[in-house]
C-alpha cells in the first residue's frame, strides 16, 4: 500500500497534527489518505481541509550522491569481497528498449542479443523471445558505457543462432539511475581474485524474479550471505536490501540475490521537516 504525505495549506500553523502541518499516511490513493488523516480530527476544523493535499510519497530516480555496496560475509573466500559502484558523469547504461526497424531470423526462445557500439567496459544486452523473428525483448544487463551508442536502431549480436539482424531502439538510463549502479557491479566483483562470473540478469520475460549472481558455483566461495547497503559517504547508513544464501559452491546453488524492481524499489527521500 503507497504512502502519501498529506499536507495543510501553510496559513494554518498551529491548526495541524500536533502543532505540524505534514503527516504521513498509508491509504489506497489520495483520497482516502486525506479522508484518514480527517478522520482523526475532531472540531470545527473542516475549514483547514479544504486546501489540504496528499501526495504519493515514491522514490526518485536520481540517486546522486549514494553508493551501492555489495559485501560478502562468512564462505570460503580469504580475501574480503566488498565493491562500492558510484555514480558519477562517467557512469552510464541503459535503460530498456524496443524492437527496432528489423526484428531478425533464426532466433530462438531465450537468446540473448547484445549491443554493438558505444565505449564499454561491458556491453548491454537483451533477452528475446519467439521463434524466428523476435517477438518481444526485454532489458538482461543494462551494460556499463562511458559512451553510449547511438540508440536508435542499435545493431546486435546474438548467443545462439540468431542472424544478428535484430535492431534495438534504446532508453538511456537516469544519468545515476538505479540502472548505473547495477551496470557497475558485475566488473567490480569480477575484479576479485575469487569471482569470474559475476552476472545481472534483469530480465523477467522467461526467466522469472531478476537475479544478481555475485559468485558462480564454481568460484566456489561457499556459504555466505549477500548484505546489500545503499549509503550516502559520511553519512549514515540508508538501507540494507537483503539477502540469504545457502550451499554455494559445494552443493552447486548461486552466490545471488534478487534485483527489486525499479518500480518497486524504495529509497528513502530527503526528510520532510515538519511546522511547528
Amino acid at each position: 500500500m503507497p504512502a502519501f504525505l498529506v499536507s495543510l495549506q501553510d496559513d494554518q500553523p498551529g491548526k495541524g497534527y500536533h502543532a505540524g502541518n505534514r503527516q504521513v499516511v498509508f491509504a489506497a490513493d489520495a483520497a482516502s489518505a486525506l479522508q484518514a488523516v480527517q478522520g482523526s480530527f475532531d472540531g470545527d476544523a473542516n475549514a483547514m481541509w479544504g486546501a489540504a493535499v496528499a501526495a504519493e510519497i515514491v522514490a526518485g530516480t536520481d540517486l546522486t550522491g549514494y553508493e551501492f555496496t555489495i559485501n560478502v560475509h562468512g564462505g570460503a573466500t580469504t580475501t574480503p569481497v566488498s565493491v562500492t559502484a558510484k555514480a558519477g558523469p562517467g557512469a552510464l547504461a541503459l535503460a530498456s528498449g524496443v524492437i527496432g526497424a528489423a526484428a531478425g531470423l533464426l532466433y530462438v526462445d531465450d537468446e540473448i542479443a547484445t549491443i554493438v557500439g558505444g565505449t564499454f567496459t561491458r556491453a548491454a544486452s537483451f533477452r528475446c523471445e519467439g521463434t524466428g523473428a523476435v517477438t518481444a525483448i526485454d532489458m538482461e544487463d543494462p551494460g556499463e558505457y562511458s559512451v553510449l551508442p547511438t540508440l536508435d536502431e542499435m545493431a546486435t549480436t546474438s548467443s545462439l543462432i540468431g542472424d544478428d539482424a535484430l535492431t534495438i531502439d534504446g532508453t538511456a538510463a537516469v544519468l545515476n539511475g538505479y540502472e548505473v549502479f547495477l551496470g557497475q557491479l558485475p566488473t567490480l566483483l569480477n575484479a576479485h581474485p575469487d569471482i569470474a562470473a559475476a552476472e545481472v540478469e534483469m530480465s523477467e520475460l522467461l526467466l522469472g524474479p531478476r537475479l544478481f549472481t555475485v559468485a558462480a558455483a564454481a568460484d566456489a566461495i561457499g556459504d555466505a550471505t549477500v548484505e546489500l547497503v545503499f549509503s550516502k559517504p559520511g553519512g549514515v547508513h540508508v538501507a540494507q536490501l537483503a539477502s540469504t544464501i545457502t550451499d554455494q559452491g559445494a552443493g552447486g546453488a548461486l552466490l545471488s540475490f534478487a534485483i527489486p524492481a525499479i518500480t518497486g524499489f524504495a529509497l528513502p527521500s530527503t526528510p520532510v521537516v515538519l511546522r511547528s
